[in-house]
């Protein structure tokens, strides 16, 4: 079932527009999120070879992560000095409107949860992936079905783009 997950999470990414609107991102994110939870045991399985790589990734998420947590604003303004006068510089407020206790250290915590979304889609893309092909079996069938919709997909761009040059997917 986890290889299933994997091909729809492959072409669901193709007619979902690699999940760029944040409503497709986070469908794409779901079937992750239930492909690896499917088997959890193989997903998250850190061999030794690999752990420095699985260690690197989940640091880079949790760095990530990070910059979307409410923090006092002096641990904000000791980590970013810059911080303050950038988010006054973006935010509408009303004039002499006292700033926050907490806020985050990200100046954007939307964009900054969108990256966090994609960056999460995919570590668990990847590892879902990796645990699908160590179960063995499969890695040829997956890059046959995997050049097979990516030429369908070419060639479905070069037809919509000489039929509708001004239309995506034909709508």
């Amino acid at each position: 079932m986890q290889r299933a997950l994997l091909f729809l999470l492959f072409a669901a990414s193709y007619l979902l527009f690699a999940g760029v609107t944040p409503w497709a991102l986070a469908a794409l994110l779901a079937i992750a999120v239930v492909a690896a939870l499917w088997s959890p045991a193989s997903t998250f399985n850190f061999q030794q070879k690999t752990r420095p790589l699985d260690l690197a990734l989940l640091a880079l998420v949790a760095a990530v992560g990070l910059q979307m947590l409410p923090m006092p604003a002096g641990v904000v303004a000791a980590l970013s000095p810059n911080a303050a006068s950038i988010r006054e510089a973006v935010r509408f407020a009303p004039l002499g409107t006292p700033p926050p206790a907490y806020v985050t250290l990200s100046v954007n915590p939307g964009a900054t949860l969108i990256s966090f979304g994609t960056l999460l889609l995919g570590v668990l893309s990847f590892w879902v992936a990796r645990s699908v092909f160590n179960a063995g079996g499969s890695t040829r069938l997956f890059l046959k079905v995997l050049a097979f919709l990516g030429a369908l997909a070419a060639a479905m761009a070069v037809v919509q783009k000489a039929v509708a040059p001004r239309l995506a997917l034909f709508m």
